[in-house]
């Protein structure tokens, strides 16, 4: 998920983590932030939120590190990310939920910020053959949102074969600032 982290700059970034669990990505950017640079961990499930910030008592002491506990799309940020990282579920949600959370991304990342998010291979498709037909029409039309908006924001891909299960990293790259009324349109 950090392969395309912005260089370091005197001026500092700022990086979402959403859905940051119990800091397993997290334990990978910290190490790589700058001096100036700030790390927002959002976190839906309280007991959660309260492994990291017992894990990152430090780096929130420091004023580094800034644990949300909650629903991300209610967090207002006081700077526009550089770079948002996430590894929410998806394909799990409903294409509203999933429309709503992207639409956040998209409205509070700056011009040029970059996205990464993780999606199970071989679920989705499992998945089709096994749900109820409301459930694969609203997974069909997830996955189709989804593959939309790295066709108009790709940046590439890694397929990561040595996690159980095997995951696609997708990267994105959001050069313009119409990219929410884009990514509205795609629905």
């Amino acid at each position: 998920l950090c392969a395309k982290m912005p260089e370091p700059s005197e001026a500092g970034h700022w990086y979402l983590e959403a859905g940051a669990g119990t800091g397993i990505v997290s334990d990978q950017i910290i190490p790589k932030l700058a001096k100036n640079d700030h790390l927002v961990l959002a976190e839906f499930v309280p007991r959660l939120a309260e492994i990291l910030r017992q894990k990152y008592a430090k780096e929130i002491a420091a004023g580094r590190v800034i644990v949300v506990e909650g629903d991300v799309c209610a967090y207002v940020s006081p700077q526009k990310f550089d770079y948002i990282f996430t590894t929410i579920p998806f394909n799990a949600f409903d294409l509203g939920m999933t429309q709503a959370i992207w639409n956040y991304f998209l409205k509070n990342l700056k011009p040029n910020g970059g996205i990464s998010y993780v999606n199970y291979r071989f679920f989705p498709e499992m998945r089709l053959k096994v749900q109820s037909r409301k459930k694969v029409k609203n997974l069909k039309e997830v996955m189709t949102f989804l593959d939309a908006l790295h066709a108009e924001h790709g940046n590439g891909f890694a397929n990561v074969n040595r996690n159980v299960p095997p995951i696609r990293v997708r990267y994105f790259k959001v050069a313009h600032p119409d990219a929410v009324k884009l990514a509205e349109s795609v629905a």
